[in-house]
């Protein structure tokens, strides 16, 4: 899966996970279809971090809008891990699932949502209303 481009490796995913809307939990067919998604999204986080999509120091305006997609790498993530019926034992580990969600809430956060915050702050001040 390395081997393919990041483009190609997020269209499959979220064809494996349309795929599991619809299958049983605990039907084996469903949990090999459970690794295989959760394989091609591993290599996408890897594609995304081995092109360096994201770093912590950009904000909105560095950001390609077609790369934007690609911070919801890790909820998808999230998403095929509740497809999994171990019977009771861990599957996921946390810091699996809490790396990336964390790196990428704090890109979206700086990017996307403090310029907005900013701009209600000098708006609200501009008004004269209170906050």
């Amino acid at each position: 899966m390395q081997e393919l481009p990041l483009k190609e490796l997020f269209q499959r995913s979220r064809a494996i996970i349309r795929q599991l809307e619809a299958a049983p939990t605990s039907d084996p067919a469903t949990q090999r279809l459970v690794a295989r998604g959760a394989e091609c999204l591993r290599a996408a986080a890897a594609a995304v971090d081995a092109l360096a999509l994201f770093s912590a120091n950009e904000d909105r305006d560095d950001l390609a809008t077609a790369d934007i997609k690609y911070l919801l790498i890790p909820f998808y993530q999230a998403e095929v891990a509740g497809y999994t019926h171990a019977g009771g034992r861990r599957v996921w580990s946390a810091p699996e699932l809490d790396g990336g969600l964390l790196g990428a809430s704090t890109i979206m956060h700086r990017a996307l949502l403090l310029p907005i915050d900013r701009f209600t702050l000098q708006l609200t001040h501009a008004c004269g209303w209170r906050r």
